[in-house]
Formats: C-alpha cells, structure tokens, sequence
C-alpha cells in the first residue's frame, strides 16, 4: 500500500534497532514519521502535533505503554480519535485488557514488519 498522502505516524520505541527497522519500513509507505525515545517525548510530541497513528511499545523505560496511551488520551480531550496500535513483544492474551482499558485500538507483535505495517495502515487509515 504506497499512500498518496503522507501519513504523520509516531512511533514509540526506546529500542534502537525497532526503531530503525520500523523506519525504514514507514519510510516505504510513504509515511511521515516521528520517533518518541520515551514516554515522556510521546507526550511532548503528541502536544506540538496531531497524528494519524502512534505506534505504541508498551515496555519503555521511563512509563509503559499504557499509561503513556492513558495520558494522551486524557491531554488530547474527548475528541481524540488517534489511533494507538501496540507493539509488544508480550501474548496477545496476557496484556489484551491493558491495552483495552488504556484506549489502545489493537496489537501487534514486534518487530514492526512491513506486512504488518502496510495491514495496519489499510486497516485503521481511509
């Protein structure tokens, strides 16, 4: 899925290799991407820009996942309608409810391929 349009994505990953291969996959799409080290960044980020996905590692040092999404959730009002895709490492069935109850939209499992970017943006983008 080559996008016509250019697709602002904030990825959160404090791993550098994941953050370099969901680069180099986001960049093929045709995306515009900003990269959050840490949950704090996330924050400040998603404060100065609106995006039309995050992707979301729930394991970061400094918060996890979850409650960076709550936060967000929360600064952003309830008009936000940010799409939150979780890339964990972790079953899908242990940390579902988390994902659920923080406002994450679905899951995938790391790392960031490009099948699963490219089915991500088909699904969740129009």
């Amino acid at each position: 899925m080559k996008s016509d349009r250019n697709l602002k994505i904030l990825l959160v990953e404090d791993d550098t290799i994941a953050q370099i291969v969901a680069k180099s996959n986001l960049s093929e799409l045709n995306c515009e991407l900003d990269i959050a080290s840490n949950g704090q960044e996330a924050l400040d980020l998603t404060l100065q820009k609106v995006y039309d996905l995050i992707f979301m590692d729930i394991g970061l040092e400094d918060m996890d996942g979850y409650t960076v999404t709550k936060k967000i959730r929360k600064q952003n009002g309830k008009n936000d309608h940010t799409i939150v895709i979780a890339v964990t490492a972790h079953s899908k069935d242990t940390i579902e409810k988390n994902c659920l109850e923080a406002g994450i939209n679905y899951i995938v499992n790391k790392p960031l391929t490009m099948d699963v970017a490219n089915h991500i943006l088909s699904k969740f983008i129009k």
